[in-house]
């Protein structure tokens, strides 16, 4: 579901001056087409009126001075009804939206989003209370479906995330949550009376206590592969091929940055085999991840051995001729962080402004960038130029999905390298076709969508069509 509401370009069109007299009321097409009834003074749009456009979207309510302000109801073509006040165009303070599908929302908006405490009826039988930041469940909320099942505790991002209750048919469960998985410390009731109390990694119960002994060995593996980063980049970047002046090629560095979980260094796994068959890239990857099954394969992702990583692989290219491919995937925050994880160390989030300047910096001049996270569209504006393609998996406030151990990628790391780009003709092309396979699979599974993103920066558009076009 789309909760984002402009009525731009409402905000132009309406500011058009009507040759009426003042403080008239009369029926006017506008020069795009609109048909508008109401009030007017001053040639402009004012008080009570209704106005349908082209399109068949259909306003009525309040105006003020040409603009769509105050009290009123907007009516999509495709069934979705908007009400309550308007500023500029767009819900602020307490509405309703009402979708085609019968979902209903009541509560406050922000710049035509759900920002705020609200509660949101779902067709299907679900219904969620609570407080909303940009469209999505977060901080404390309540989760009730029709069958009994519930949900009451803290969000993040839509996620069950933090200190919770859950019940459903099975038993009932309170205790820690980590984006909707049993994580941590809780205690889980069976409908028949068993009892698991103590420990849960991402939805499995691991025992009564921690197993300290178990982290120990994991945290000194990673430590100590750590202080053998400096080496084992240097292995990597020794196999790496010198750019051919004669050639255009492509240099690829992925990067699972969460190593908490498996998914992220699978889906890098698989994304290098389809970057080697698609663009022979094999002897010219490098790949970071700070999950401990790779780290004898891979150096670990930090903010130290990022930059490090892509000042490298830079060294190894024709800085004006070939093309650098950055992947990165883990879980992304509201405030456009990207979570870097290894168990058993403490290491910072890379912030979307610091990787803007580390990507900003290389001296390579083609970039093609894909961030797959939760609001990883928040990370554009710090990346795009004219010589950069920029990818993200989601809207700046919108959740991705299939980051789950269970999955061997996320939705749109599959959608995107193993679905479409084998076979697509470009980037572009492939980006098309998995917003189109993403949503059609959040659909499926009532998920809100993420709506990946796409900016192509002018000069490399032309680029890697001339480059494809040649032996790409």
């Amino acid at each position: 579901m789309n909760h984002y509401y402009s009525l731009l370009p409402l905000s132009v069109m309406l500011l058009l001056l009507l040759t009426a007299c003042s403080n008239s009321s009369d029926f006017r097409r506008l020069p795009d087409g609109s048909e508008y009834r109401g009030e007017l003074r001053d040639g402009l749009l004012h008080d009570r009126g209704e106005i349908s456009w082209p399109n068949g979207d259909h306003y009525q309510g309040e105006f003020f001075a040409g603009k769509v302000q105050g009290k009123g109801v907007l009516t999509r073509a495709n069934g979705d009804r908007l009400s309550g006040h308007f500023v500029d165009g767009v819900l602020q303070g307490f509405g309703e939206h009402e979708n085609a599908d019968g979902d209903i929302y009541r509560g406050e908006f922000k710049d035509g989003e759900y920002h705020g405490l609200g509660e949101e009826v779902m067709s299907y039988g679900m219904r969620r209370q609570g407080l909303f930041l940009y469209g999505l469940p977060s901080g404390m909320g309540v989760y009730q479906w029709d069958d009994g099942e519930a949900y009451i505790g803290n969000f993040t991002g839509g996620y069950f995330h933090g200190f919770g209750h859950y019940r459903g048919e099975e038993g009932h469960y309170t205790g820690d949550f980590t984006y909707g998985y049993f994580h941590g410390e809780g205690h889980y009731v069976y409908a028949d009376g068993r009892e698991e109390k103590g420990y849960w990694q991402r939805g499995h119960f691991v025992g009564e206590e921690p197993n300290e002994r178990e982290q120990l060995e994991v945290a000194l593996k990673v430590e100590r592969a750590f202080l053998q980063q400096d080496l084992l980049l240097e292995e990597q970047l020794n196999q790496l091929s010198e750019g051919d002046p004669d050639k255009v090629e492509l240099y690829l560095l992925t990067m699972a940055l969460d190593g908490e979980q498996s998914v992220f260094a699978r889906e890098i796994t698989t994304i290098n085999q389809v970057m080697d068959q698609r663009f022979a890239t094999k002897t010219r990857r490098l790949s970071l991840s700070n999950h401990p099954d790779t780290l004898s394969q891979w150096p670990m992702a930090s903010l130290t051995s990022v930059p490090k990583a892509m000042q490298a692989i830079a060294k190894k290219m024709d800085k004006q001729q070939d093309i650098l491919f950055v992947y990165l995937t883990t879980h992304g925050s509201e405030d456009h962080q990207l979570s870097v994880q290894a168990p058993g160390m403490d290491l910072h989030d890379l912030p979307a402004d610091y990787l803007g300047e580390l990507v900003h910096a290389l001296p390579v001049k083609w970039k093609v960038i894909v961030v797959s996270s939760c609001f990883s569209g928040g990370f554009i504006p710090h990346l795009e130029a004219p010589e950069h393609l920029v990818i993200t998996a989601a809207r700046h406030d919108r959740t991705s999905f299939g980051c789950s151990d269970d999955s061997d990628m996320t939705y749109f790391g599959r959608a995107f390298f193993s679905e479409a780009l084998p076979q697509a003709e470009s980037f572009q092309a492939a980006f098309a076709a998995a917003l189109e396979q993403v949503t059609a699979w959040e659909t499926e599974d009532d998920y809100t969508h993420s709506e990946p993103q796409m900016r192509v920066g002018e000069e490399i558009n032309q680029y890697l069509q001339q480059w494809l076009d040649s032996d790409g």
